[in-house]
């Protein structure tokens, strides 16, 4: 690989020349707008990407619309490959054909340094059969672990949804052998590790050195709860439910915050009327700012996660970086970082009065919280950052 130091007045950089990325982003442009749009997280990732390569070549579906949302992506250094417009991975498969054309004009290109590749969005498992340069794919996620965790599907429609995916997970695996390859997590790489693939795994984050933020532990009169994620059944979203009902009904005084969309909302947001528990719930919806979502941990007192599945939770580190406490499933890569009442509380899975012991807890000894949150700000301050998650990715 070619490597090239450039001199910044921050230190040395080392970035390579030519960086090729495939995923499943969902681009927008506008003939607006000089620029394409991505996600704010998403924006993150590219935006660092794009200060370890010289040259960055995006492949990405790409939508067109009249008013984008998101940020706008006008970097020197980036060209965006545009790829079908797709709303599932299912919709996706008969776009086949366009994806092997842009990855085999990568060749046209020459000296592509690496190809990064997001496991599992669709045809991720493309590129060790069609490029021919150095490959990296990162296991972002668990297809079968989710499906197997999604309460909306009857088992017989899992077992359909699963058996439909095997032979693309074939693929997947066959596509591993063949490229380097890091995860989301230790679970996920101990699961490759069945099938004879070697993976190094990461811990996921969005969080840039200039986001780390710490003060005082609040002392608000009304408890503040915060969860910040998608709102699915294998997030746990139940289990926020259940523990605002049983605060309700302990007379505890609290506003929980729920940061984020999903095919639960409209269950959640019908228990929470039925429960008259209206008065507790706030429901923000998606909030793509980042400085929004600051606020948000900032003002709060506790970050609640009862997910049950999991790679590399990059919202738990965000609490974290903001100083929040946080009471967590040991869920992904959560117990092989953090250690159970010294950095981060564990709370049972599925278990609602586990969490209530510990948010009660909270309330009684607010001192030992606090020395736990300071462990944990501490052990992830400018070390769990978005630059270090990447480069190593990146830079090998």
């Amino acid at each position: 690989m070619k490597i090239q130091i450039q001199n910044r007045l921050e230190g040395d950089v080392i970035r390579i020349k030519k960086l090729a990325i495939l995923t499943g982003w969902h681009a927008q442009m506008s003939t607006s707008y000089r620029g394409f749009f991505l996600p704010n997280v998403h924006f993150k990732y590219l935006k660092t990407m794009a200060s370890l390569a010289e040259e960055v070549f995006l492949l990405c579906p790409v939508a067109q619309v009249e008013e984008p949302s998101g940020k706008e992506c006008i970097l020197s250094n980036v060209v965006l490959y545009p790829l079908p417009n797709w709303e599932s991975a299912i919709c996706a498969l008969r776009y086949l054909p366009e994806y092997y054309t842009a990855i085999k004009k990568l060749k046209k290109l020459k000296n592509i340094d690496l190809l990064y590749v997001r496991v599992p969005d669709p045809f991720s498992w493309l590129p060790s059969f069609v490029f021919k340069g150095k490959i990296a794919m990162h296991f972002v996620g668990d297809t079968i672990d989710a499906t197997k965790n999604n309460i909306k599907w009857s088992p017989m429609k899992k077992l359909l949804m699963i058996s439909l995916y095997i032979p693309e997970y074939l693929l997947i695996l066959m596509a591993s052998r063949r490229a380097r390859v890091y995860t989301n997590g230790s679970h996920l790489a101990k699961k490759l590790k069945k099938y004879g693939i070697s993976a190094k795994a990461l811990i996921s984050s969005t969080i840039e050195e200039n986001d780390f933020y710490f003060k005082d532990l609040l002392n608000n009169e009304i408890l503040k709860l915060c969860y910040v994620g998608y709102l699915r059944y294998a997030k746990g979203t139940d289990i926020l439910l259940q523990i605002g009902l049983k605060l309700a009904e302990l007379g505890v005084p609290y506003i929980f915050n729920i940061v984020g969309d999903g095919e639960m909302m409209g269950s959640m947001k019908e228990f929470v009327e039925r429960k008259n528990l209206t008065s507790y719930f706030v429901f923000y919806g998606h909030i793509d700012s980042w400085e929004e979502l600051k606020k948000i941990y900032r003002e709060s007192d506790l970050f609640i996660f009862p997910s049950r599945s999991e790679g590399s939770p990059r919202v738990v580190l965000e609490a974290m970086s903001q100083g929040l406490p946080v009471i967590s499933t040991p869920v992904g890569s959560l117990p092989y970082v953090f250690a159970d009442n010294k950095e981060i509380c564990y709370a049972s899975f599925d278990d609602t009065n586990s969490f209530v012991m510990k948010i009660n807890d909270y309330i009684e000894d607010k001192s030992k919280y606090d020395q736990i949150r300071r462990n944990a700000f501490k052990k992830i301050e400018n070390k769990y950052t978005i630059d270090n998650f990447l480069a190593q990715i990146i830079l090998g």
